[in-house]
């Protein structure tokens, strides 16, 4: 089992990772191109709401310097990556240079954790050892002071004793027999010893089994569960996407598509860029809402290696008649901002 802590990224960090993966490496850029690069990837509202304060991070930790355009407005402003900052963008990005760390610091206080633990344990020991050497003596001394008390309690031989001890001999001398007579077995000891025989016998148990009544012979079968196959299954990129439902919504007019994502590779992230269905008729439904794991408002998605992340995409404006999608796309970039996109085709729909 993994015990490693929760660890969430909060949004103006995923923005300042976006914008240190979009600054080239040997140009500047100004806030206008960096707001049409985000926007591109569907990351207005991101955007709009961290942007100050990721340019801020970035400039704060020394990974990006500013050069101010005239007037009040900053949109003439330039950005461009100093050294410690190309070196971040070569070593992955600001998200994951804030992973490494944390994963740092959990194996730190895991490591002091030991230390006190052991260092307790020692302390116990020593503790025990000291306790053992001093009641060692006190043990000696009661097995010395019992063994000469019950050697005093011993009665000594009397002159009587041994009178009694040459009884025996005595009576041989003058003539008197000191055996005991022969008991010859009466019927009733011969019975009592025949009960006794059989009571020793060892009681063999039956190996006959009484049949179940048929309502529990039945019982286990029907509690079996069939568990639903996956719709689809594709693999690219060293990640596999299980499309394992697609749910329509009458009163809503909606469909929710359900895909687990698992990867093959080393821990990383991906972003989504999941936009829309196409029915058979060639009508488009946009995303109208989405979860990542356990964010509906991040699309950053965390992978471990062969862990799943289960991922959920409602569409709306859809009418209950529509029984098939005919192409689900599934776009998304790295951190780097390269993209990627796999398909899911002729998918049923199962309405409520």
């Amino acid at each position: 089992m993994n015990n490693q802590p929760n660890f969430s990224i909060a949004p103006e960090a995923i923005l300042a990772d976006k914008f240190l993966m979009c600054i080239p490496r040997a140009k500047s850029v100004t806030e206008t191109d960096l707001k049409l690069i985000i926007n591109n990837q569907s990351d207005k509202d991101l955007f709009d709401n961290y942007q100050s304060i990721a340019l801020k991070i970035l400039i704060d930790e020394g990974y990006v310097t500013e050069a101010r355009g005239v007037g009040i407005s900053n949109s003439s402003s330039k950005y461009s990556l100093t050294q410690k900052g190309r070196e971040l963008k070569d070593a992955g990005g600001y998200v994951l240079s804030l992973k490494r760390k944390n994963e740092k610091d959990t194996h730190s206080n895991k490591v002091t954790k030991a230390e006190g633990k052991k260092k307790i344990f020692d302390n116990k020991v020593k503790i025990f050892l000291l306790l053992l050497a001093a009641i060692t003596p006190i043990i000696g001394v009661l097995s010395f002071w019992k063994n000469s008390t019950s050697k005093s309690d011993t009665p000594a031989p009397t002159q009587g004793s041994s009178a009694n001890d040459t009884t025996p001999k005595n009576n041989r001398q003058i003539g008197i027999s000191t055996e005991l007579p022969e008991v010859i077995p009466s019927k009733n000891n011969s019975t009592l010893t025949q009960v006794e025989k059989s009571a020793a016998k060892p009681i063999v148990p039956s190996n006959e089994t009484k049949p179940l009544p048929e309502n529990q012979t039945n019982s286990s079968t029907t509690n079996i569960s069939i568990a639903k196959q996956p719709i689809q299954i594709t693999t690219s990129d060293n990640i596999e996407f299980k499309l394992t439902k697609a749910e329509g919504n009458s009163k809503a007019q909606t469909i929710k598509l359900t895909i687990l994502l698992t990867t093959s590779a080393a821990n990383w992230y991906i972003m989504s860029a999941v936009r829309s269905i196409i029915d058979p008729e060639g009508n488009e439904y946009t995303l109208k809402s989405f979860t990542n794991g356990a964010s509906n408002y991040s699309r950053s998605i965390d992978l471990n290696t062969g862990v799943p992340i289960k991922c959920t995409y409602t569409f709306g404006g859809v009418l209950p008649d529509v029984k098939r999608i005919k192409l689900f796309s599934y776009s998304y970039t790295h951190s780097w901002g390269e993209p990627f996109a796999v398909e899911f085709r002729d998918i049923p729909v199962d309405w409520d």
